[in-house]
């Protein structure tokens, strides 16, 4: 079997630091211990790896009392394309990806795409990640389950947060993130999104907010006594949320047009989904305070309303 398809990304790094240790020098070894400590593993651990990849006849042992490792010529050709693959590859994606989900963890809150552009998320001696690469990364992550991000009509990921399977991920060191297909997940995503045309989308399904359900609101079948009820829901978390009052006043201001569209002999759908939008994006400027999240699942669901 090639060791290519199987090698996971600790073997990759342990066949790496090998290769440079002993590349240049004929009889030079590199020693368990020394990369026991360059990649903070325990050594046990670091000998199974090392065990492994002479089993495919990438590295081989000194034979020698005092131990190491030296890399063979198959190693060689290996450690290359692994290196490639760090630099522009998969090796590469399943890094930057790994450091947004640690990056997030450490944050413990949601944080805006303006501070993740300043994490430096690659490795050294390979590009640093540009905000266009950066995006793409977050809508793999957020594919799979592992972030939830708001989007707005000024852009993506304005507020991103880590799930618990991003949790988990993170404590599989050698799960492939840029390779592995997404598990269906359990979480809600409150992924609200604003398209072109101004109609807004929900992907991560129905948000309960206030003491409303959005199954509550299914059942009923007066479009307008829906709408209704969810602007009284979004009364109730504005009464209570703890954000800016400036952004507060303003989406009760808008607020008051959806309820004075809403209660005229006909309502039009077009307006109301044009006042949403101006509503979500009026809270978006929240970002970060307490409430914002269920303020905006409300918001968006006034939209969603009339389809």
């Amino acid at each position: 079997m090639d060791p290519r398809k199987i090698m996971r990304r600790t073997e990759g790094k342990i066949l790496l630091i090998v290769h440079q240790r002993t590349v240049d020098t004929r009889d030079a070894y590199a020693s368990h211990t020394e990369i026991s400590a360059e990649l903070d593993l325990p050594e046990e651990d670091t000998v199974d790896y090392l065990r492994r990849l002479e089993d495919w006849g990438l590295v081989r042992g000194s034979g020698r009392i005092s131990g190491g490792w030296r890399i063979t010529i198959d190693g060689k050709d290996v450690v290359e394309d692994f290196e490639s693959s760090r630099r522009t590859g998969a090796e590469r994606h399943d890094h930057v990806m790994r450091a947004v989900l640690q990056r997030l963890a450490n944050k413990g809150q949601h944080v805006t795409l303006t501070e993740m552009t300043t994490w430096e998320l690659h490795e050294l001696d390979t590009p640093p990640v540009s905000k266009v690469e950066l995006e793409s990364y977050l809508d793999a992550l957020e594919e799979k389950g592992l972030i939830t991000s708001i989007h707005a009509s000024q852009g993506r990921h304005i507020r991103t947060e880590l799930t618990p399977k991003g949790r988990m991920a993170l404590g599989r060191p050698d799960l492939r993130l840029a390779e592995s297909a997404p598990s269906p997940s359990s979480v809600v995503n409150q992924n609200i999104g604003i398209n072109n045309s101004g109609t807004f989308n929900n992907t991560g399904g129905q948000v309960q907010t206030g003491d409303h359900s959005s199954q509550q609101l299914t059942n009923m079948h007066d479009q307008r006594q829906q709408i209704a009820i969810q602007i009284n829901n979004v009364e109730d978390i504005l009464a209570r949320a703890d954000i800016d009052a400036t952004v507060k006043a303003a989406v009760a201001d808008i607020l008051e047009e959806i309820k004075k569209e809403n209660a005229s002999p006909s309502p039009r759908p077009s307006a109301l989904r044009e006042l949403a939008r101006r509503a979500l994006e009026s809270a978006v400027g929240a970002a970060g305070s307490q409430g914002v999240s269920a303020l905006l699942g409300a918001l968006a669901r006034i939209p969603e309303l009339l389809t």
